[in-house]
Parts: structure tokens; C-alpha cells; sequence
């Protein structure tokens, strides 16, 4: 894991200075006993600020933003705040989804994310750590590791323009394409690519294409 300390990046640091107007600070767990519960107590504009520790169980993973706006951040970065997402064959949790139209108003930044393995979607695994649906949020300063999925061992996003910058993928799995992170775009729509900044990749493995990034797109943005 990185030492980073809070590492809040242009976009998290206006957030958390001045919001949208009358914004608030949620302190998890001191105030809200998870994150999810933290999430949920919040409106538009507001940060969720997630003190040391390691998180499991639920209201701590299979988190949703529900089309929220919001800074959801660490105290002191990813190796000070774990999300354990305990999952397993038996039982398949991962950290978070973004399937309600976020964009890149709506951040995650500062958390490790481990032990996902993904639920399935559609009868397929998609994402072990964070699956992202027709949205496109902002993900930065956070690390992954040994989170497996079908497809994207991390992140699987489907049609969008989400944004990576500044994370550590190290030992993620793939039984089929992308080992770290799978980006599918449909025939039938709009050029819409992620962006992949500044990120490491350490070890990741996919059995068919792709053992850091695979993508169906004629290109993307890394």
C-alpha cells in the first residue's frame, strides 16, 4: 500500500472547502455508523468524512451514491482507511456501484478496497471492487487489491467518461478480460471513454485479454 496521506486532488479539495452553498461534513463512524448510513444522511454538496479504520460488514460494502453529488473521503488515505469487502465464492460483495447517473461531481477518493469478488449482473461477474453503469464518477488516490470479477477484476464501467487518477491496482483478478479495469462501450453510442491518470499497476492478471486494462473501445483516454 501507498503512504499518502490525504490526498485530496483539485476536484475533492473544493468539495471539502466549500461544497455546494450550504454544504455539511458527515463524520463516519462518529456521527453515522457506516458509510452507506453516511451516504444516505447527505444531499448534494455535502462530504462524507470516513475516520481511520478497517470497515466490513454491511452499510460498509455494496455501497451506493444514489445520483448524489458528493466528496466521500478518507481522513488520512487508503492506508489509514481499508474497505474489507470480505467477499468471496460463497458469498460476493464489492465496495461500490455508480449506477444512477453520477458524474464526476460525485468522488470517491482516499480508501484501499480489498476482497471484493463480484456479484453477478445480467448472469455475468462485473466489477470486484466498484462497478459503474452509465455514469461517470470521479475516482482517485485510492488503492485495490486482490479483488476478482469475471470481467474487471477492480472497476468494470460500462458506457462512461469516469475519471481514475492517481490509484494502485495491485493483484486483481480477471477470469475473462480486464484484470485491474474493463471498459465496454455498445455499438450503438456515443464516444464516451474513461480517463486513466498517474495510476499504478502492480500484478494484476486476466486469464484472457488484458491483465491491467482492457477495453472493446477503439481507444481510450490513459
Amino acid at each position: 500500500m501507498r503512504k499518502s496521506g490525504l490526498l485530496l486532488g483539485v476536484a475533492g479539495l473544493f468539495f471539502l472547502l466549500f461544497g455546494f452553498g450550504q454544504s455539511a461534513v458527515i463524520n463516519v463512524p462518529s456521527e453515522q455508523p457506516t458509510i452507506q448510513a453516511g451516504i444516505d444522511a447527505s444531499v448534494s454538496g455535502d462530504t462524507v468524512l470516513v475516520a481511520d479504520g478497517i470497515y466490513t460488514g454491511d452499510g460498509n460494502r455494496d455501497i451506493y451514491y444514489n445520483g448524489k453529488a458528493i466528496l466521500v473521503i478518507s481522513e488520512n488515505g487508503p492506508d489509514s482507511t481499508v474497505i474489507d469487502c470480505q467477499g468471496n465464492e460463497e458469498d460476493k460483495h464489492r465496495g461500490f456501484n455508480f449506477v444512477n447517473n453520477e458524474d464526476a461531481t460525485s468522488i470517491l477518493n482516499g480508501f484501499t478496497i480489498l476482497n471484493g469478488n463480484a456479484p453477478d449482473t445480467l448472469g455475468n461477474g462485473f466489477s470486484g471492487a466498484i462497478n459503474v453503469f452509465d455514469s461517470s464518477p470521479l475516482i482517485e488516490n485510492c488503492s485495490f487489491i486482490s479483488n476478482v470479477a469475471e470481467w474487471g477484476g477492480a472497476i468494470y464501467a460500462h458506457e462512461s467518461s469516469l475519471i481514475i487518477r492517481n490509484c494502485l491496482f495491485v493483484s486483481n483478478i480477471a477470469l475473462v478480460h480486464g484484470g485491474a479495469i474493463r471498459y465496454y462501450k455498445g455499438q450503438n453510442t456515443p464516444e464516451v471513454f474513461p480517463r486513466i491518470d498517474y495510476c499504478t499497476f502492480v500484478n494484476n492478471y486476466a486469464d484472457v485479454d488484458g491483465s491491467a486494462v482492457h477495453s472493446n473501445a477503439t481507444s481510450m483516454n490513459i
